[in-house]
Formats: structure tokens, C-alpha cells, sequence
């Protein structure tokens, strides 16, 4: 499969049935993918279908164009219907949160740990204190 040189980039984006274009790949809106399904079932080619919605069939190449009507296929077997934003996999979100809490839980345990430093510090800081305060008194009362 050949790379999309920059100038055939620009001119793809320009189309209205062009969702998004970058160097080995194109996406289309769903509008396209129901259309271009149903003229193809209906006998038309691949080639002829892109140049009816401005789109040269030569910038494409043919392995693009063969491809198409599977792609489009697969997606609506798939999901039931044409759709222009790009589906996440299940695991992909699964993962993402159960990695988001890993993260979470490491950062409410590194505050437990500060916490509880600061805790005993303070304890600390008030055993001295009450000492010398004690210490003071003692030595207060020594003089008098």
C-alpha cells in the first residue's frame, strides 16, 4: 500500500466525505460508508463510486479501493451500523481504568505514608516539647 504524498493529503482533507487523512491512511464519515455500501451491492465499482464523491480512484491505489468495501462490511457486522468516531475495544477501556485506579491507590497510599510520618513527627515534636516545659517548671521552681 503505497504513502500519501503531502499535496494528496491536503486535497483529501479537503473533501466533505474525508473524516481524516495521514500519510498510509484514510478515514471516512459514516455518510460515505453507507453510500459507497450501497452502490457497491448495487453493481458499481469501487473506482467509480470515489470519483462520484470527488475522490481520485489513482490516489487511492488499487489495494485501497479493493479493500474498502471489506473494511465497510466488517464495521456494520460488527457494530450494527456506519459510524465516524473510532471505537475503543472494551479491553482497551478496561484497561485504561483498572490502570487509572492502580495509579489512584498508589497515590492515596503515598499520602497515607506522609501522614502518618507527620503524625508521629508531631507526637514527637510535643513529647520534647512537654519535656522542656518540664525541664522550665523544674528549673522555674528550683530558683525560687
Amino acid at each position: 500500500m503505497s504513502k500519501f504524498t503531502l499535496e494528496q493529503i491536503h486535497m483529501l482533507r479537503e473533501n466533505p466525505y474525508v473524516m481524516s487523512v495521514y500519510t498510509s491512511r484514510i478515514k471516512f464519515t459514516a455518510d460515505f460508508k453507507r453510500e459507497y455500501m450501497t452502490r457497491f451491492d448495487a453493481g458499481e465499482t469501487g473506482r467509480d463510486i470515489l470519483r462520484s464523491f470527488g475522490i481520485d480512484p489513482d490516489i487511492m491505489g488499487d489495494s485501497r479501493i479493493w479493500s474498502l468495501q471489506g473494511k465497510f462490511r466488517d464495521e456494520l457486522e460488527r457494530h450494527g451500523c456506519f459510524s465516524d468516531v473510532r471505537r475503543k475495544k472494551e479491553n482497551d477501556v478496561q484497561s485504561a481504568s483498572i490502570e487509572q485506579l492502580r495509579i489512584e491507590v498508589a497515590y492515596v497510599k503515598q499520602e497515607v505514608e506522609f501522614l502518618k510520618k507527620n503524625l508521629t513527627l508531631d507526637l514527637e515534636a510535643q513529647r520534647k516539647g512537654s519535656r522542656k516545659v518540664a525541664r522550665m517548671q523544674s528549673l522555674n521552681s528550683s530558683e525560687t
